[in-house]
């Protein structure tokens, strides 16, 4: 069994103890006073959130190892340990159950796993489908921004896209509960992350919607760092061709410095040992796509027209 349904369990048989001591507080003690009261909605807080909490740790321990140190195998063994690709929450996914699984499929992918990492888009699928009223917050936006990425890595160009254009259709209804600053966020995210994996995985090619001062700012407290070293290897391979070698030389040392582990760390540095003499141009005639397509399937469509 999934972690996460596991986790969902636990937090279940929480609520039931809990409910079950306080209804054992009240019937034990009619007149609660103020003290019991106050142990009451303690009890009640606790079982809601606590486990939540403790999942959230956990999680967010496990994707450092992506979001910061850029170790897939290190993130896949515990992802594999949790058994990640097992089927997801009857309910549905948390948002933060999905970007993890996001992170997940990329490490899975990075490490050549790739139809674990199409199981993984699958579980994210799943919990999107789930979602009957879209428009209500940011998660189906959020799910459809990882599918993207995740599709495109996996080099299903059609669904890449399909997910793409429905992520823009979802910033744009987003609720007025969203406050502006993480819409704005969300926008930035999903336009670095999207247009970094076309070009990187899909070969797609134009003008980029990013430059370095947008890395620069997702790159605060290297929270991101497996993203803005993949954002600037597009924006190494832009100044190559407008034959800005010194920008395109600095930018290579930022992406080999920050994800060595991963394979557009690796390929940065090949290419910076052609630089420096000590290699070849072999680094210029690879790529990061995949060998072909994996698990092609069509994407899932949400209404985001539709009223809650």
């Amino acid at each position: 069994m999934s972690e996460l349904r596991k986790f969902r369990c636990v937090r279940w048989v929480v609520l039931i103890v809990a409910c079950g001591g306080i209804v054992w507080m009240i019937i034990s003690d009619p007149q609660a006073h103020a003290r019991t009261s106050l142990m009451i909605v303690l009890i009640a807080v606790l079982a809601t959130f606590g486990p939540l909490l403790i999942q959230s740790h956990i999680i967010g321990a496990a994707e450092v190892l992506l979001d910061r140190k850029c170790d897939p195998a290190a993130l896949v063994r515990r992802g594999d340990k949790m058994k990640l690709t097992d089927r997801t929450p009857n309910n549905g996914l948390y948002r933060v159950e999905a970007v993890f699984l996001h992170r997940y499929g990329i490490a899975l992918s990075d490490v050549g796993r790739m139809q674990d990492a199409a199981k993984v888009r699958r579980r994210i699928e799943e919990g999107l489908a789930k979602r009957q009223k879209p428009t209500m917050n940011a998660d189906c936006t959020v799910m459809d921004m990882c599918l993207a990425d995740l599709c495109a890595r996996l080099g299903d160009a059609e669904a890449a896209k399909a997910y793409a254009d429905q992520y823009q259709e979802g910033l744009k209804h987003l609720p007025e509960s969203v406050l502006t600053k993480e819409g704005q966020d969300l926008e930035l995210l999903g336009r670095v992350m999207l247009s970094s994996s076309a070009v990187l995985f899909l070969s797609k090619c134009g003008a980029l919607p990013f430059d370095e001062g947008n890395v620069n700012v997702l790159d605060v407290g290297s929270r991101r760092r497996h993203l803005t070293a993949e954002a600037r290897m597009v924006l190494a391979e832009d100044a190559r061709r407008k034959g800005d070698l010194v920008r395109e030389r600095k930018l290579l040392e930022q992406v080999a410095d920050a994800a060595p582990g991963m394979r557009v760390g690796q390929l940065a540095a090949k290419r910076l040992a052609f630089y420096n003499g000590t290699g070849t141009s072999a680094g210029y005639d690879e790529t990061l796509q995949p060998a072909e397509p994996v698990d092609v399937h069509p994407a899932v469509l949400k209404n985001y027209e539709k009223k809650n």
